[in-house]
């Protein structure tokens, strides 16, 4: 097609620069999350240095050829491998904190030098098209990279994508052809069937964007309408701001509806990103009075997305469309929401006095660099304010590009009562709309009693009632980005009950190594917890506990726990304990105590997060911290079985078996019990099963469990492979399939 062979070095290096820079950026977060730290800084960290990197060097008089900066960004991305991984190898230090963001920074230095270099060479649209594209692809290929062989993916992407890059000014038609086979085939290997069929899905928007702007025709009949510069600047300003403020709210509210984390962000970006590149396909064919028509609309429509998403979701997985509403999905995103934002960069680049693409691009990201620090705002002190912020932003482009003065206020007033409006009754409509979705799920006569986001979570609680007058309540559950997270049975006379389905999974994580150890130490013990927001697995050890340690990420699910979940956990009565809001490596990592019990309490290795949790090099990580006669205690979620050899609970067991000589399986295998497991290990302390058995017999949870040790050769672990920094290779099957289960799209 026309748009890869008119001026085609210049568009191939346009485009395999894209391809540079998503592989290259997703690399910078992911060597962030691996070695420095899993919460949100790491993000704003990435985020915030590789925009101010790009506007720095995107604005720098000195011109620099962009084949010799793209070298030096790679050489600095050498670098900032190295001293990550020294970071992660000795721990977290102030000196991280500064060296980190800078090396960013300076690596920023291609795509700054990028725009600069191409803006002498083609027009915006073409550069923003061409480059946006190449970024999405490079993020799909470096996600994929990554989940299929770890943190080797941080290497070889980045240096075969500043292959391409460099030799890309000599290049033809055939390695253009070539390198999308390659990838085609990449893709073939790693996706399942659906997963083909989402990305050809998004494959045909892109390819009929570029036929779209392979039709050269002149610029629309209008008035040329030129704003001055200030203006432009708030437009763009605004346009970069609200783009950011979109995309998390979309991926957040889809990631709760899909259940699918690591995947949903994935689709959701792909789309998000298209969305951008249809925005600029359309720049030419779209007016300034048009675009002054449609604003209208399309604030109009945001708001009833907003409103309505969940109540739309609830009906059509009611009546059995689940796939039609992931393709839906993927081209509302596609055509309706960062277009919108997308076609104003260009244009008012070519209609404005702001003429030179580098002084407009650069307001578009001090509008996305405000959003970042502002979102981290309102996403810890007031939620509530994020939409109605959004819409605000949406008005005032209303009002600057409304005509004559008159017409411009009444639709600005209009705008600002809906606004109102929407902020007065969005709670309460959004409860509601939250009750109507569980419902639809088969959660009968949901009440909503607890929903909040952070940045790393939906969490939402209901109750479940017998009667559609919500007198009789049944079950509370609580849901942690739209999956069950754990149930509590209410009893007679509306009072929770002391049984829930975390009731015996803490006992064998939490309570039983804790009484163990007490006994055999004849001290109180001092106790460290990864995880568990429940609060639950505290008040089973405290019993035993001198002082415990829980290390949770989330402050939301933390607080969820003690609105919701007192009478279980008591923490309101509890005092020796403390609560920790960290990500747990980066806490084992910065502190110097050692325990006599460590208990991972975090969830299955299903998402990126705990993944890079429930594998070999963390357990050598919590081996470190460990007393000399200390345990680690885990669940190998789920019941071990033997011919299972790559089953997540062998596979936990394996990663296990190779860090620790000493360990013991609790195999809860028979009811009462049931398709449970735990693993105890130390390094030193050889495990007393006669000891364990006469607590559990005491306790009155003897029955149906079994001990094995590594002498029984119970399971033949030499063929399973363990979770590593090297092997992720379920996250996206297990994503795939909750995200079919939640749809209804069978198998």
């Amino acid at each position: 097609m026309k748009f890869l062979t008119d001026n085609k070095n210049v568009n191939l290096t346009m485009l395999l620069a894209g391809v540079y820079f998503g592989i290259l950026q997703s690399a910078l977060y992911f060597s962030i999350l691996v070695y420095v730290t899993a919460t949100y800084f790491g993000y704003f960290v990435m985020m915030i240095s590789w925009m101010l990197g790009t506007v720095f060097f995107m604005r720098k008089r000195i011109t620099i050829h962009f084949g010799l900066a793209t070298s030096i960004s790679i050489v600095l991305y050498l670098l900032f491998l190295a001293i990550t991984w020294k970071i992660g190898s000795d721990g977290f230090s102030s000196i991280s904190v500064l060296v980190v963001p800078v090396l960013i920074f300076l690596i920023a230095i291609s795509s700054g030098t990028f725009f600069k270099a191409m803006s002498a060479k083609s027009n915006s649209t073409s550069i923003f098209f061409h480059e946006n594209n190449g970024f999405v692809l490079g993020m799909i290929i470096e996600l994929l990279c990554f989940v299929k062989w770890g943190i080797y993916a941080l290497y070889f992407p980045p240096l075969i994508a500043f292959v391409f890059v460099i030799v890309s000014n000599s290049a033809n038609h055939f390695v253009t052809i070539g390198f999308f086979l390659t990838v085609l085939v990449f893709l073939l290997k790693i996706l399942s069937q659906e997963m083909i069929i989402v990305i050809l899905i998004l494959a045909g928007l892109a390819l009929l964007v570029a036929f779209i702007k392979e039709k050269k025709s002149s610029e629309p009949n209008e008035e040329i309408i030129k704003y001055p510069v200030n203006t432009v600047r708030i437009i763009l300003f605004i346009s970069g701001f609200n783009l950011i403020y979109l995309q998390n709210y979309i991926t957040r509210a889809f990631s709760n509806i899909l259940s699918a984390n690591e995947l949903t962000i994935f689709i959701v970006a792909i789309a998000y990103f298209i969305g951008f590149s249809v925005g600029y396909a359309l720049n030419r064919k779209i007016s300034v009075r048009m675009i002054i028509l449609v604003l209208p609309l399309i604030f109009l429509l945001h708001i009833t997305v907003f409103l309505f998403v969940e109540d739309f979701v609830a009906t059509v997985i009611t009546m059995g469309y689940g796939s039609l509403l992931l393709y839906g999905i993927l081209i509302f995103i596609s055509l309706l929401t960062s277009s919108v934002y997308s076609i104003l960069l260009p244009k008012l680049i070519q209609k404005s006095g702001e003429r030179t693409l580098t002084r407009a691009y650069t307001w578009d990201l001090i509008g996305a660099m405000s959003a970042v620090i502002t979102s981290i705002f309102f996403v810890w002190y007031y939620p509530q304010a994020i939409l109605p912020v959004y819409l605000l932003g949406m008005l005032l482009l209303l009002h600057i590009f409304s005509n004559g003065r008159r017409s411009r206020w009444i639709i600005t007033s209009l705008g600002l009562v809906i606004v109102f409006i929407f902020t007065l009754t969005f709670q309460d409509y959004k409860k509601r709309s939250t009750e109507k979705y569980f419902e639809a799920r088969g959660y009968d006569h949901s009440e909503l009693i607890f929903s909040k986001n952070s940045f790393y979570h939906s969490v939402d609680v209901i109750d479940t009632h017998k009667d559609q007058n919500k007198k009789t309540p049944n079950d509370r559950i609580s849901f942690i980005n739209g999956v069950p997270f754990f149930t509590y049975k209410y009893k007679k006379g509306n009072k929770l009950s002391g049984e829930t389905s975390l009731s015996e999974f803490t006992y064998y994580l939490a309570e039983l190594p804790a009484k163990y150890m007490h006994e055999r130490l004849g001290r109180k013990l001092r106790i460290l917890i990864l995880g568990g927001g429940s609060i639950y697995s505290i008040q089973r050890v405290s019993k035993y506990s001198e002082k415990t340690t829980l290390v949770e990420i989330d402050p939301v699910i933390v607080e969820s726990s003690k609105q919701c979940w007192s009478e279980l956990n008591r923490w309101d009565v509890l005092d020796n304990y403390e609560i920790i809001i960290d990500d747990a490596k980066h806490y084992l990592k910065k502190t110097d105590e050692k325990f006599d019990l460590i208990i991972m309490d975090i969830s299955a290795p299903y998402y990126l997060g705990t993944a890079l949790l429930h594998n070999r090099d963390f357990y050598k990580i919590i081996r470190e911290k460990l007393s000399d006669d200390g345990i680690f205690a885990e669940s190998t979620q789920g019941r071990p079985k033997s011919n299972a050899i790559q089953s997540v609970p062998l596979k936990i067991l394996k990663g296990i078996a190779d860090v620790y000589p000493n360990y013991v399986v609790v195999d809860c295998r028979l009811k009462p019990r049931g398709q449970r497991g735990f693993v105890y290990a130390s390094m030193s302390q050889k495990f007393d099963d006669i000891k364990l058995e006469q607590i559990m017999q005491m306790d009155g949870m003897r029955i149906g469990v079994f001990q094995y040790f590594p002498e029984d050769e119970r399971f033949n672990l030499e063929d399973t492979t363990p979770y590593s920094l090297t092997n992720m290779e379920n996250l996206l099957s297990w994503n795939k399939n909750l995200m079919k289960s939640r749809l209804g799209m069978g198998d």
